[in-house]
């Protein structure tokens, strides 16, 4: 991700010249590889998945619930806040008419064709299942209807979540500019006197946690209607709000290094206090005092873990790694088209009397190595990979994907995927 001024050695530098984040690249790809891992994961859980996922293990696991709740507290708060900065650079950096092309080209044109390809895959996938799933799923006739069945984005619904943000940018951004000047320069100090305190994520968790209390579930909702509810992308709209201001203040980027490792920790603990909550409700039955602790304990783990996740990788990997570059690049293919293997794998892995960890080890490892070499021999070098990675990569190595390979100048590879 290349983006302009400000490098991390030097946050008062008033330099022009482009600079790339190399953490980013590392975060936005662990972000995407994170979905592997949790929807691997989901068909080995002990809680009831309903029709959210079509397989269901007869011997699951707790520690599969811990691992998905975990993800799930994080993965795409953090996706959101990149999405977000780079939401602002593109739109201050390029315009809104370059703005909106490139939002075409990386989110609408992959997110169309990944549905149309993958969708009937993942429906024979999903069959194919359930008649190994230890858990039937009742079938609603009144969802049989060509408008329910086909009212479904699958694992893509964050991209059209983004495009709903974008078109709010798009619309939002000129009548920004027009507030004065120091109001907005009163937002934006207050903004960057909020961010650098160890209270910063508890401020931030307030704000979060007005938009969690309405959730359906103990958790940060998610849809993959193409109608999906405001509540949800209120939610998503907060964290995706903060990155594009932490854009107009990317001085303050040093500073989530400074305390990375005790917020990640907090955050840690707070999850902790979060699945204490939920197990408290499942057990003795959930009251109002309950829900709100664990909305409480879940809004602060969400931004502790958010500052812990940015300031890891802003501390430790601020340089150029030609794996994690090329593991950026290639996380986003990996994602779009993963799904299928994660439905499949474990049900073809149903009647093996095996451990559960043993299971999804196999899953994982034969999905991401699936999905990485198609990736490395059908897409980097192609027109897919154009227009997922903005551009065709020679296809090399990773230890030998240097210099020449990168990208010069300030054209952005990315604005969140």
């Amino acid at each position: 991700m290349v983006v302009q001024p400000v490098p991390l050695s030097n946050a008062l530098s008033s330099t022009t010249e482009p600079q790339r984040y190399y953490a980013f690249d590392g975060l936005r790809a662990a972000m995407m590889l994170f979905g592997l891992v949790l929807h691997s994961a989901i068909g080995y859980v002990t809680f009831p998945t309903d029709r959210t996922w079509p397989f269901k293990d007869s011997h699951p696991s707790a520690f599969f619930d811990l691992l998905v709740m975990f993800i799930h507290s994080f993965r795409m708060p953090v996706f959101f806040v990149i999405a977000g900065f780079f939401a602002a650079f593109l739109y201050t950096t390029r315009g809104a008419d370059s703005f909106f092309r490139n939002r075409v080209q990386r989110i609408a044109l992959p997110l169309t064709c990944a549905w149309i390809i993958l969708f009937p895959l993942i429906i024979i996938a999903s069959g194919i299942a359930q008649t190994r799933s230890s858990v039937k799923i009742p079938v609603n006739p009144n969802d049989l209807t060509p408008g329910r069945l086909l009212n479904h984005l699958m694992h893509l619904w964050f991209l059209y979540n983004l495009l709903i943000l974008y078109g709010v940018t798009l619309l939002m951004m000129p009548l920004i500019q027009r507030i004065p000047q120091n109001v907005r320069a009163y937002i934006f100090n207050g903004f960057s006197r909020i961010v650098p305190t160890i209270w910063g994520p508890g401020v931030f968790s307030l704000i979060t946690l007005l938009t969690l209390y309405p959730m359906q579930e103990w958790a940060l909702d998610t849809s993959d209607s193409f109608l999906p509810p405001l509540r949800i992308l209120a939610a998503y709209g907060v964290f995706f709000t903060f990155g594009s201001l932490l854009y107009h203040r990317r001085m303050l980027l040093p500073t989530f290094g400074q305390h990375a490792w005790g917020n990640f920790v907090v955050g840690v603990l707070f999850f902790g206090l979060y699945v204490l909550s939920v197990g408290r409700a499942f057990t003795t039955g959930p009251t109002v005092g309950i829900h709100l602790l664990a909305m409480v304990s879940l809004a602060l783990a969400m931004w502790y873990l958010i500052y812990g996740f940015l300031g890891l990788f802003l501390r430790y990997l601020e340089q150029p790694l030609p794996l994690a570059r090329y593991m950026a690049d290639a996380s986003y293919w990996m994602y779009l088209v993963h799904l299928p293997c994660t439905i499949i794998l474990p049900a073809v892995l149903s009647n093996l009397s095996v451990p559960a960890f043993v299971k999804f080890s196999v899953v994982l490892g034969s999905t991401t190595l699936l999905t990485l070499v198609t990736y490395h021999y059908w897409v980097r070098a192609t027109l897919i990979g154009q227009v997922l990675n903005g551009r065709r990569y020679p296809r090399t190595r990773p230890h030998s994907n240097s210099q020449h390979s990168m990208p010069q100048g300030p054209t952005p590879t990315d604005g969140g995927v």
